[in-house]
């Protein structure tokens, strides 16, 4: 079934931006139904396209593309909860990623200044969300152990 061309918020990025990560999933979809369709095995359909058998066949057993996009679209990212915190402090200012990254460092973020530089990279070019980004999604919180377990 072709994709109509419009586009859920959750298959875009905090900036509006199309997903990578849907649209190679909605082309992978389609690829793998059309060789099924044609008398293809899930072997030769995984050789051909350089997928797992594995892939394949989750591809295969999903009744539609949207099956297959829940997982892709409601994916966390280990940024998600910083996001609101990062654009208060771009609006006021502060627009050095390594600095931000400390901060952020100081309230529990665990990931790496890179991830930072990436997510406000469209801030650099005027990308800057209307409003601010989107609330995270919801999901339970995260503990940090600040110390081995015993």
């Amino acid at each position: 079934m072709p994709h109509s061309g419009t586009s859920t918020p959750n298959e875009l990025d905090v900036h509006g931006r199309p997903r990578p990560l849907v649209a190679r999933t909605r082309e992978r979809h389609q690829q793998i139904h059309e060789r099924i369709e044609r008398g293809d095995s899930l072997r030769a359909i995984a050789r051909e396209l350089r997928l797992s058998r594995g892939t394949v066949l989750r591809f295969a057993r999903a009744a539609d593309v949207e099956q297959l996009l829940v997982a892709a679209t409601h994916r966390p990212s280990v940024i998600d909860d910083y996001r609101r915190y990062l654009y208060h402090r771009w609006m006021e200012g502060c627009t050095n990623a390594a600095a931000l990254t400390r901060e952020i460092q100081q309230l529990g973020y665990r990931g790496d200044v890179n991830t930072v530089r990436r997510h406000l990279r469209p801030y650099r070019t005027g990308a800057i969300p209307a409003g601010g980004p989107a609330a995270p999604p919801d999901r339970p919180p995260r503990h940090r152990l600040d110390h081995a377990p015993t």
